[in-house]
């Protein structure tokens, strides 16, 4: 199997700029785009228009092409990760992409800079780059919905958390719930894991003593 990437070094995001210093000249991360966001955002056009402005609206032409790419995945969904690169080669998810960002580039040179739709095109533009490195290897997804599903559970609860009043605090509480949505992830029952966890950290000495508490 052909993996030109890295999978542990890939992190899955949206466009947001806080995330950058992430990527920096030194950082050997690889940042993988989600095209949930970009399909997102030309739903968003759509929906804000007239209703009888939407249905010949141009966006469709760039979603439809999205939804080839998602109607690949969800033939793949019982696939091993090799079986799924090889299968996105062979059903030409590459030459779909490839079509997704000519048809954006086409739009943006006819659209008004300041339209949302021109927005819509440019975030997509910016993003597809990112994206395409899902194609990769078979363990990178087309979109990074599964990993916000999870964390919404917690996501909910922010208004609280600005209760928190402490950096130490916020840091303390954001250790305790990465640890338990990770042992959620490998199926570790996420009490009885807590609970060994606070037992066991007294007498952890070494930096393997740490690693061997980790929910994996």
């Amino acid at each position: 199997m052909n993996c030109p990437i890295k999978v542990l070094n890939s992190i899955e995001i949206d466009g947001y700029g806080g995330y950058d210093v992430l990527f920096d000249e030194t950082s050997k991360r690889v940042r993988v785009g989600c095209m949930a966001h970009v399909l997102r955002k030309f739903k968003d056009v759509v929906s804000s228009l007239p209703k009888d402005e939407r249905a010949n609206h141009s966006a469709h032409k760039v979603m439809a092409k999205i939804k080839e790419l998602y109607q690949i995945e969800d033939q793949l969904r019982e696939c091993s990760f090799e079986q799924r690169y090889e299968k996105r080669i062979e059903l030409n998810a590459a030459e779909i992409l490839e079509d997704i960002q000519e048809l954006v580039a086409e739009r943006l040179r006819s659209v008004s800079k300041n339209s949302p739709y021109f927005g819509a095109l440019q975030y997509a533009e910016n993003e597809l780059e990112g994206i395409a490195k899902y194609l990769e290897h078979g363990m990178i997804e087309l979109d990074n919905n599964h990993a916000e599903n999870a964390i919404r559970p917690f996501a909910v609860g922010r208004r609280n958390w600005l209760f928190i009043c402490t950096e130490k605090g916020a840091q303390a509480s954001a250790n305790i719930y990465s640890l338990l949505i990770t042992a959620k992830a490998n199926n570790i029952e996420p009490f009885t894991y807590l609970n060994k966890v606070i037992e066991e950290l007294p007498s952890c000495k070494t930096l393997e003593d740490y690693e061997r508490l980790l929910p994996l």
